[in-house]
């Protein structure tokens, strides 16, 4: 996860394009905490959420992580994604997407203000 904070924007940025930018607990956290830091930071007025590498915003839950746990933990895990940082922000919030925007990632930005896409991003819930 990069944030940096550019002309009062605060770009948030998931940094796993090797990845697809899938959200491990890792980047949950550092997701859950660079909101709390826009949110307390009054030089930010906008928060601008993307992903690095251009092949994906998200493609979601990282499964590999998920196969490592039990079903409670896998389940839990899921739920500490960071969405509530996100809807309960002050300040508006844009996703940026480029490339593939799956599962948790396009849940993610559901709860976004404003999601602008490039004409090559795809989105899905693959999930049966």
């Amino acid at each position: 996860m990069k944030y940096e904070l550019r002309e009062r924007v605060a770009w948030v940025t998931l940094n796993r394009p090797e990845a697809m930018n899938a959200l491990n607990r890792e980047v949950r956290n550092a997701s859950a905490e660079s909101m709390r830091e826009a949110t307390n930071d009054n030089e930010v007025l906008v928060v601008i959420l993307t992903g690095e590498g251009g092949r994906a915003f998200s493609a979601g839950a990282d499964l590999k992580e998920m196969t490592r746990r039990d079903a409670s933990g896998a389940t839990a895990s899921v739920g500490l994604i960071g969405y509530d940082q996100v809807q309960e922000c002050p300040k508006p919030i844009i996703a940026a997407i480029d490339g593939y925007c799956l599962a948790g990632g396009l849940e993610l930005t559901l709860c976004c203000d404003i999601r602008i896409a490039t004409e090559q991003s795809r989105f899905g819930l693959p999930e049966p």
